[in-house]
């Protein structure tokens, strides 16, 4: 066999055919999100504008040059904020559900406060379309004030809040909680509730339950201020004692963690679904939907909704991070639930 080689070497042209371009440090990408799970994203943006007294009376009374100033504002701070992706490159595009401007008034410092709240249901969150309708806006108030003030100055632009994704809500340390509070965001889940946590391990002080506390802080943020917590082994006879325990003493709200999969020793559910007056199933259901866009084996969970007397039970996994990732599906299911109970015993 003869070995035949060129006599010339390969082209440019030749070489760019077979070589592929990498990202070098000068390069650019949008972050890739397409394995992150969807979920709802909210967040607030604020900055000011400050102006003489002349030109801050001209604004309340509408009588500047150019007409009603504010109305005009609000609408290009919604359009800025659509148009963020256009503007910043490396952001991705969202169809958003929701952009709303609003104004707050400082007569003594000649101030217009200006809020932007956008919410979305995506991979990625929403602080630079709020903080791009708080920019629009003052530009736009910036541009039709000049002719009457031109010693005008914007000053406290910043993100307010954010929430959704992993890290759930994020307050900044000046935000302005009489205008909004995040715990108000969430809903209410009574007065009291129950913790219960199953582990044979737990039980006898081998390692640290983290599911507990877990739950206590996902309850604090709903509102609750009265948590009874227990830690128990797995089983069923001390399960039933501790539920009938709950509900006897009127606790609204009994949530479990532990004892929801596959093995033999995961007897919460079944335990709980014999004891019950009337079970929810699509509890459980809107759980597992939740949790599968973190875990795909979120589906081997057994979890649901359970009416014991006069309380909700809800059966949760063990794991911390799996209880957090699902958890807040339910903001929208327990108030509705203890509402229906309460109404019915009234």
């Amino acid at each position: 066999m003869t070995n035949v080689t060129s006599e010339h070497p390969p082209s440019p042209r030749d070489e760019a055919q077979i070589q592929r371009p990498s990202l070098g440090e000068n390069q650019f990408a949008m972050a890739d999100v397409g394995e992150k799970p969807t979920s709802k994203r909210r967040a607030i943006a604020c900055g000011s504008i400050f102006m003489g007294e002349d030109a801050y009376k001209a604004v309340l009374e509408k009588t500047l040059p150019k007409g009603d100033v504010l109305k005009a504002a609000e609408l290009v701070g919604i359009t800025g904020a659509k148009q963020t992706a256009l503007l910043l490159p490396l952001c991705h595009p969202l169809p958003l559900d929701k952009v709303g401007l609003g104004f707050s008034f400082d007569e003594a410092k000649g101030e217009i406060i200006v809020r932007c709240e956008v919410s979305v249901v995506a991979r990625t969150g929403v602080e630079m379309e709020a903080l791009m309708g708080v920019n629009s806006a003052l530009l736009c108030l910036y541009d039709l004030i000049k002719p009457v003030d031109p010693a005008l100055r914007l000053d406290n632009i910043r993100l307010e809040l954010k929430e959704g994704g992993k890290k759930g809500i994020w307050v900044h340390p000046e935000a302005d909680k009489s205008w909004h509070d995040a715990s108000k965001q969430v809903a209410c889940f009574g007065e009291s509730a129950g913790i219960i946590v199953l582990s044979d391990r737990a039980s006898k002080g081998e390692y640290e339950d983290l599911a507990g506390p877990t739950l206590q802080t996902l309850l604090e943020k709903r509102g609750v201020e009265n948590i009874h917590c227990e830690i128990i082994p797995d089983n069923a006879e001390a399960l039933k004692n501790t539920l009938y325990h709950y509900a006897e003493k009127n606790i609204g709200l009994i949530l479990t963690s532990g004892g929801t999969g596959p093995n033999r020793r995961d007897i919460t559910s079944k335990t709980v679904e014999s004891m019950a007056d009337k079970v929810l199933i699509g509890i459980g259901e809107a759980l597992r939907q939740q949790g599968r866009q973190f875990t795909k084996t979120t589906w081997l969970s057994n979890s649901l909704g359970a009416r014991i007397k006069n309380s909700l039970v809800i059966t949760l996994p063990g794991n911390p991070k799996s209880i957090a990732e699902s958890f807040p599906v339910l903001d929208d299911l327990v108030p509705t639930v203890l509402k229906l109970i309460k109404k019915e015993r009234s």
